[in-house]
């Protein structure tokens, strides 16, 4: 599952991410080396995965051959531990919210099932809590 995640990250990385860069210069085999083979595919540059991807968010992300170095993979897995625990501690402000709203509530001397009423109109000297909703509530 780590692997399949890693994969997905590193593609849409190389897809948004990935500046206009020139691939460095390979060394050739010398001229005695055996021709290309006859079934090799032309591969086109552009879905080739080059050795060095340079994101603002990660920083330089490695690879040797397509394939992540340790250190890439290391450094996207804590990116998404902390995009993880950012999300979990995001995704629980609403709870709080309404549970801030029912303390306060009962602090009032409003029990389960009651309904509050003002004997004036509220005004901007009102202290209440305001509610944060889910986006899915909005």
């Amino acid at each position: 599952m780590k692997k399949v995640i890693c994969l997905i990250l590193v593609t849409l990385t190389i897809t948004f991410s990935c500046t206009n860069q020139k691939k460095a210069d390979v060394d050739h085999v010398s001229s005695t080396a055996s021709p290309t083979p006859e079934y090799a595919a032309d591969i086109p540059d552009y879905i080739l995965t080059p050795d060095l991807v340079q994101t603002e968010l990660l920083g330089d992300l490695e690879f040797f051959d397509g394939t992540p170095r340790k250190e890439t993979v290391d450094k996207i897995y804590d990116f998404l531990d902390l995009s993880r625990g950012v999300h979990c501690f995001l995704s629980g402000i609403p709870a709080a919210s309404i549970y801030a709203a029912f303390e306060g509530f009962k602090d009032a001397g409003l029990q389960a099932g009651d309904l509050g009423l003002f004997e004036e109109l509220m005004d901007d000297r009102s202290l209440f809590l305001t509610l944060i909703l889910p986006r899915c509530m909005e």
